[in-house]
């Protein structure tokens, strides 16, 4: 049987002429309105970052842009709160080592919030001690990533948990 929709992954240039073309089938300017669609809620997938390393946040906000995510950053605990609250992103991506509220605090109060209890958060520290790992999948934590991370690493959980990538056995 055939299927109905493809997988088609881009990066760079020919990403952003298709991601135009999405932007342009909203306002009625492009033919293809499958394709387009499909960009459109790609385009749409919004990451935020809370962690209060800015070369951390600068680090994956490049590659995760490149991915066609639209991110945003919070510096610290409380801070993420709020923001995830009033923006409903996508995915957190939540440093466990945070000023105000820790990051497992992030994720215990995102996990009582009914309305976000859904969001996957990546868990990213500099400890990679088990405790920390038991710590934060008790909480409810859907990865959990050690500093240094690898790129890749890092872009194939956030696209596979916002949906955009290959399903992984977790």
């Amino acid at each position: 049987p055939r299927r109905p929709y493809a997988v088609i992954k881009l990066t760079g240039p020919p990403a952003r002429r298709l991601i135009a073309n999405a932007k342009a089938y909203r306002h009625g300017a492009c033919q293809h309105p499958h394709v387009s669609s499909i960009l459109l809620n790609m385009a749409a997938k919004r990451v935020l970052i809370a962690e209060d390393e800015p070369h951390i946040v600068e680090s994956l906000r490049f590659i995760l842009a490149r991915e066609g995510l639209s991110i945003s950053a919070a510096g610290d605990g409380e801070t993420a709160c709020r923001e995830a609250s009033e923006t409903r992103p996508d995915l957190v991506i939540l440093d466990v080592m945070l000023p105000r509220l820790n990051g497992f605090e992030v994720l215990r109060r995102l996990r009582a919030d009914p309305g976000l209890t859904g969001l996957p958060v990546i868990m990213l520290t500099a400890k990679g001690q088990a405790q920390d790992r038991r710590t934060a999948e008790e909480i409810g934590a859907d990865a959990f990533i050690t500093k240094p991370f690898s790129n890749r690493d890092v872009v194939a959980q956030v696209l596979r948990l916002v949906g955009a990538g290959p399903a992984e056995p977790r």
